[in-house]
């Protein structure tokens, strides 16, 4: 385990990363789809100095983040004499954006091309910033929070059809489920200076647990709600304000856009013959998704409340090793990655995690100086909890193929006690790190 501690100060900034020629996307690897069309993608990022180089928070606006991409971006940053001590990316989940991680070509093919020009915009952002300035320090946390009421629960068990026998029975479907209560609230935490009010905003950071798949077009490069929640506050704080966004633990939330069956294709229908099921939305549907987004910022902002302020930030990397939650898997981990940003706690899995982790981990999914997010680093695959298991479903058994995860998981093997304990270790170093910062300043 590794920790890295900050000197106070922050740089942040704000790069496209749209693709310079048409390209295939996640929804449809088979379509190379035109980026002018949409240019919305981007890369927002902060970076503080410390012992043996800087350490890097970033978000991007793509599926999956991987080690391809982040051993190219820390090789362009070395290039522009930019150490790093620590790097963290943290990948929005967009569906309709290109692949930036080779190791799932079932879900996006990858291009090279495109990998290589995304960490050379980012590297160039970072190093540009850092040449052109002094950093500031964070002297003013706010947070706000409202709840937005456009997403839903999607595993439900059902009546399905199968291909094998017996060719009918219960599953658990990937379909709307609106009797399980999930956590709605979209958060924000705004870093400034004192003098917030004039110039003085950092950057944003925001979270709401739901996976970016609103948008009407699958054919379309789309950066989906992120880019709508993006431009909620830059047009009430700052026209240039570099916004990070973490999903939150989304594994199985989406946005809660529904239709009947009699509107579906016949090939959408198996295996769910007789349940309402997801679909995408009209153009109403998606404007009226887009206010509820956007009435959330607004009014999160309108009731900003301060936070108490550390000095400087704390990264710490720790993780689980994969063989010890699932079976017949050799090799491989999730990374967990810990943060202290002058007070307010990330801690990011390397997986698609149930929003039932939160709880699980004595975390409150509404905190103010608290969030768990998934999409961190390279990405395995799903992480259900154990009570899942058994209902088996997309996130347990059915992601695998997609994800070419070669271990899976099995009743026999308690998930919970392994990546609690590994979290718990990074929280507890991070605490530790905190409490001896705050003893020498």
């Amino acid at each position: 385990m590794h920790s890295e501690r900050s000197h106070g100060r922050v740089y942040a900034g704000t790069v496209a990363i749209d693709p310079a020629k048409p390209i295939a996307v996640f929804s449809h690897s088979d379509v190379r789809v035109d980026p002018a069309a949409s240019p919305c993608l981007e890369a927002n990022w902060i970076a503080w100095p410390g012992e043996g180089g800087f350490g890097v928070l970033i978000t991007l606006d793509t599926l999956f983040s991987s080690a391809k991409f982040e051993a190219e971006l820390t090789s362009q940053l070395v290039s522009l004499d930019v150490g790093v001590a620590s790097l963290t990316v943290v990948a929005s989940h967009s569906h309709n954006t290109p692949s930036l991680d080779p190791c799932k070509p079932l879900l996006g093919r990858c291009e090279p091309s495109y990998l290589a020009d995304t960490a050379a915009a980012v590297a160039r952002s970072i190093a540009g910033a850092l040449d052109g300035g002094h950093g500031q320090p964070v002297t003013q946390i706010r947070f706000g929070s409202a709840e937005v009421p456009g997403s839903c629960f999607r595993r439900r068990r059902g009546f399905s059809l199968r291909k094998q026998w017996p060719y009918a029975g219960i599953d658990t479907q990937l379909a709307p489920n609106p009797s399980v209560d999930i956590p709605r609230t979209l958060r924000l935490w705004v870093f400034a200076k004192q003098d917030a009010g004039d110039g003085g905003t950092h950057f944003a950071l925001v979270s709401w647990p739901c996976h970016p798949i609103s948008r009407r077009s699958t054919r379309l490069i789309s950066a989906d709600f992120v880019a709508v929640i993006r431009q909620a506050l830059r047009d009430r704080l700052s026209t240039d304000l570099p916004v990070l966004f973490a999903p939150g633990c989304c594994g199985d939330i989406r946005p809660d856009l529904r239709a009947a069956l009699l509107t579906h294709p016949r090939r959408l229908l198996f295996p769910y013959p007789f349940q309402t099921s997801f679909a995408r939305p009209g153009p109403e549907g998606e404007a009226a998704f887009d206010r509820g987004l956007t009435g959330a910022v607004t009014t999160a902002l309108e009731y900003l409340q301060a936070l108490p302020v550390r000095s400087g930030v704390i990264a710490v990397r720790g993780a689980l090793a994969l063989e010890l939650i699932l079976a017949e898997q050799d090799g491989g981990e999730m990374p967990v990655a810990g943060l202290d940003l002058w007070g307010v706690q990330v801690l990011g899995l390397g997986a698609e995690p149930s929003f039932y982790w939160t709880g699980a981990l004595g975390w409150d999914a509404a905190a103010p100086d608290r969030l768990l997010t998934g999409y961190t680093g390279p990405v395995f695959g799903y992480l259900p909890m154990d009570r899942q298991i058994p209902q088996k479903g997309y996130e347990v058994e059915w992601f695998r193929r997609s994800f070419d995860l070669q271990g899976r998981y099995t009743s026999d093997i308690a998930v919970e006690p392994a990546v609690i304990d590994t979290c718990r270790n990074v929280l507890d170093r991070l605490e530790h790190d905190c409490s001896a910062g705050q003893e020498n300043v």
